[in-house]
Parts: C-alpha cells; sequence; structure tokens
C-alpha cells in the first residue's frame, strides 16, 4: 500500500485545552500523525482547507450491543452480522471513533472488531466482550449464558 499524507489545514480544532487557532492536522494513511500550528507538510502531501471548520476528537460510545435490535432473535446470523456493520459504520461516520460494545449475540461482534481492524469493513475501534453472562433468569437471559456461582461463571 502506497504511503498516502493528507493535511488538513486551517481547522479550528476543540480539544479539551481549548481551540486552537487555524491549526493543521497530518494524517498518515488515514491515522492522524501530527496536530498543532508547526506541523511541517511537504510537497507530496495533499492539502485540504477546512477553512477554519471544527474539529473535535473521536468520540467514544460506552454501552452499545451492535447486534442486538429487534427482531435479530429471528434472523441468520449472517443478517445480524450485516446490521452489526452498517451500525459500525454509521457510527464512524457519526463520529464515534471507539464503541465499547457490551454483549453480543454469537460472537459476531468479536468477528467484527477483527474485521475492522484488519480494514475488511469501515468502523470505529471495538472493545468487545462476546455473550453476556447473567444468572438464571436474569437481565438477557434469553441471548446469554446463564450461570450461576463463580465456578459456572468461569
Amino acid at each position: 500500500m502506497p504511503d498516502h499524507r493528507l493535511a488538513l489545514t486551517d481547522a479550528t480544532i476543540v480539544a479539551p485545552d481549548g481551540q486552537h487557532e487555524a491549526s493543521t492536522i497530518l494524517i498518515r494513511n488515514g491515522r492522524i500523525e501530527a496536530v498543532g500550528d508547526d506541523v511541517e507538510t511537504g510537497d507530496d502531501v495533499q492539502q485540504v482547507s477546512l477553512d477554519g471548520a471544527f474539529v473535535i476528537p473521536g468520540l467514544i460510545n460506552l454501552h452499545s450491543h451492535l447486534t442486538f435490535f429487534r427482531g435479530a432473535d429471528d434472523v441468520s446470523d449472517a443478517e445480524i452480522a450485516f446490521r452489526a456493520t452498517q451500525q459500525a459504520r454509521e457510527a464512524l461516520l457519526a463520529g464515534i471513533t471507539t464503541i465499547r460494545d457490551i454483549g453480543g449475540m454469537h460472537h459476531i461482534d468479536v468477528a467484527l472488531r477483527d474485521a475492522i481492524r484488519d480494514g475488511h469493513v469501515a468502523g470505529p475501534s471495538l472493545l468487545v466482550c462476546g455473550k453476556i453472562i447473567c444468572m438464571t433468569g436474569g437481565h438477557t437471559y434469553p441471548r446469554a449464558r446463564e450461570a450461576d456461582g463463580a465456578d459456572d461463571v468461569r
């Protein structure tokens, strides 16, 4: 894969320490490499002026279930995977760069995390746990691994 560098110039960056007017964001192969007023760019770097538009850091969704939706129990794993992939892509386009998915179906969340990480599909970084564990009859028991006591959970 050839090296691709992009400089977003004249950006108003919203950061925890305030706004930095007319800053540059240097991106190499899809990852932010440098941010600031003194970022060096060369002739081989594609330049795009944001004309003062606001840029914020990636957002994090800390409570998500990408594989849960109304009717998910009545469709194939492939349909669940397609819909989870679509939800992940839509989240990324909305500015969410990390999702903590706190319970998935049939380890589809794990496969989706790997597919995103390996560049096969577009989506945010995923922190996943696989199938939910609950006590017998507990919260989400139809989709969970029911376990009672420490030994059963292990």
